[in-house]
């Protein structure tokens, strides 16, 4: 059966709530868009937010002759102004023109030094580039700007690890950790670059914690399993020190957690484990494929 197409009222509510979220389906947007665009005099003023949300939908999709037309009446209406322009700076990264569209977004930069959003898009080029340490440059120079992005922060994290440097990574997830304490995700990364860097013990307690917060999170379980024990192998016998029976139990219960996840799996997927978990069932339970 046919999805029945909104109503005019209830597609324009939805762009609306579309970019005060800032959660986009560009697929849906452009539906919504096109639905609401063929009554384009019914929505006064607003007809130009949709076209520039209907612009960067089509841009997202890789439709540049179709996002073109967009910016096309936009321009003709706003011409030279700084939305406009970081629309055609847009199309320019979507053709794979990334020296115009970096040329375009400096300019825009000196006259508006602290709009997040073009350095944003100045970050997305550069990436595009492989600049890596441009990138993270860029990157500092907007968390200077704006501490509070979270989102920034991993992906700054994401570049320092790419380039080997675990330790300014793992002070970029600390960050973000203080502004998403309950996601198990950051928790998790947080985990591997303690991992990576050495600190099994506090590794061990990132990957607890993002169980904590999902249980049976596959990656979060496997990440204990790993690092109980490594700790239990190489844990110090002083008296301070938990007893690594303790360490040992507790991979022993994330091996079960693990075991439970897959067999629910299966029993909802209705039908038997695939290699993948089939390799990872012998590797939990020391048995043979």
């Amino acid at each position: 059966m046919a999805a029945v197409a909104p109503s005019f009222d209830d597609a324009v509510q939805e762009l609306r709530n579309q970019r005060s979220s800032m959660d986009v389906n560009p697929y849906r947007t452009v539906e919504l868009a096109r639905l609401v665009l063929k009554r384009g005099r019914r929505l006064g003023d607003e007809v130009w937010a949709v076209l520039e949300q209907s612009a960067m939908a089509l841009l997202d999709l890789g439709m540049i002759e179709e996002a073109q037309k967009d910016i096309d009446v936009l321009d003709r209406k706003f011409a030279g102004s700084t939305r406009v322009q970081k629309l055609t700076a847009m199309v320019h990264e979507a053709k794979g023109e990334f020296d115009q569209a970096m040329t375009l977004y400096n300019q825009l930069l000196e006259q508006r030094p602290a709009d997040t959003t073009l350095m944003k898009r100045k970050i997305a080029v550069l990436k595009s580039q492989r600049r890596t340490q441009d990138a993270i440059a860029a990157l500092n120079l907007l968390l200077d700007t704006l501490p509070s992005d979270a989102e920034a922060w991993l992906e700054l994290a994401d570049l320092y690890a790419s380039s080997h440097m675990l330790q300014p990574a793992a002070h970029a997830v600390e960050e973000a950790l203080l502004l998403l304490p309950t996601n198990h995700f950051v928790h998790a990364t947080y985990a591997d670059l303690l991992y990576s860097l050495g600190r099994r013990d506090l590794a061990l307690k990132a990957y607890c914690r993002a169980v904590e917060l999902v249980p049976g999170y596959v990656a979060g379980l496997y990440g204990v399993i790993k690092c109980a024990r490594e700790v239990a192998k190489d844990a110090p016998a002083t008296p301070d020190a938990p007893p690594c029976e303790s360490y040992e139990k507790l991979a022993k219960v994330a091996e079960q957690a693990l075991l439970q996840a897959y067999d629910q799996r299966a029993v909802v997927a209705g039908r038997e484990d695939s290699a993948a978990v089939r390799a990872a069932r012998a590797w939990l339970t020391g048995s043979e494929m």
